[in-house]
């Protein structure tokens, strides 16, 4: 479902703040050695084989840049991020889930805003070799209301290396809203609730109906941030880039944010041909991109017509 939004404006809040007010994305229940990318805690990390029931989740296509902000590559020059707040100067890819493992360093070169949107697509001083560094396509559009999706945040960091800091958590879509304002940014938008007992706002600190384990929220510092949409075929597709998150609006009574705080995303399948078009070697992988996206469709009606 698409919803037409028009002014929830004063109800949110721009995730790049000030580099002292930065904090950890908030997952609930969180566990050093399953949210934590580089804790290694390996079977039992949350992107493992063992924790996904299927493949591994392969996020070496994900860097911070030497500002502490997102890239995610989707070319092997091309990444993406927000508008507001993406990575600039060095960017370090980890080629597994060892923080002092083999990674490939690149510069950020240059980039541009896709339209008036929240959105940016960035480029690097040389290639990454796709067999070492992650290249993901981005979702078509689509209903994915109550969809589960990974989502990449800021974590806690291990050693000295500013990159290592690299949360996943997990939540359901909860709905898209069509022109978001951010600032002087209008953006279609990937909206998600923490169903948790924390996001609760009425005091009562309840779980909604809808939580789930690993349940986010996000934080300042997640600016750029990718959300992940698996499909049947255990593909890693981009749902959304970290936007904002929501606060309770006093002057609007009847807010959808009023109960319960949520976060938000620029919700990338809504602008997949202008991305694609700033990204040429990009439409390269479009027809088996949507293809794997189809039967991945296909294969959860079948898989729930089969549980009715």
């Amino acid at each position: 479902m698409r919803r037409r939004i028009l002014a929830i404006c004063s109800a949110l809040i721009v995730l790049a703040l000030s580099a002292a007010s930065r904090a950890n994305l908030v997952v609930d229940g969180l566990e050093t050695a399953r949210h934590e990318r580089f804790a290694g805690g390996g079977s039992l990390f949350i992107g493992s084989a063992a924790v996904t029931g299927g493949a591994a989740l392969d996020f070496s296509g994900v860097a911070r840049g030497t500002n502490g902000y997102w890239a995610t590559m989707i070319s092997t020059t091309h990444f993406i991020s927000a508008a507001h707040a993406h990575a600039t100067g060095t960017v370090v890819f980890h080629h597994d889930n060892d923080p002092s493992g083999l990674s490939s360093i690149r510069t950020v070169t240059g980039g541009g805003r896709i339209g008036g949107t929240d959105i940016w697509v960035g480029t690097l001083n040389a290639p990454v070799d796709p067999h070492l560094v992650a290249i993901y396509s981005i979702a078509l559009p689509g209903d994915y209301t109550d969809e589960p999706f990974y989502q990449v945040g800021r974590g806690t960091k291990f050693g000295t290396d500013n990159t290592s800091g690299f949360r996943v958590g997990r939540n359901l879509v909860s709905d898209v809203y069509e022109d978001v304002e951010l600032g002087s940014a209008v953006t279609d938008s990937l909206v998600y609730f923490d169903d948790s007992a924390a996001g609760d706002l009425t005091g009562a600190d309840e779980e909604s109906d809808d939580h789930i384990p690993d349940e986010t929220f996000l934080q300042s510092g997640d600016s750029g941030g990718p959300s992940f949409w698996i499909s049947g075929m255990g593909e890693m597709l981009l749902l959304g880039t970290h936007s904002f998150i929501t606060e309770p609006d006093p002057d609007d009574p009847d807010s959808p944010f009023n109960d319960r705080r949520a976060s938000g995303d620029a919700y990338l399948p809504a602008y997949r041909g202008q991305i694609l078009a700033a990204v040429p070697e990009a439409s390269q992988g479009l027809a088996f991109s949507a293809l794997v996206l189809l039967l991945g469709l296909v294969g959860a009606i079948k898989r729930r017509s089969g549980g009715q």
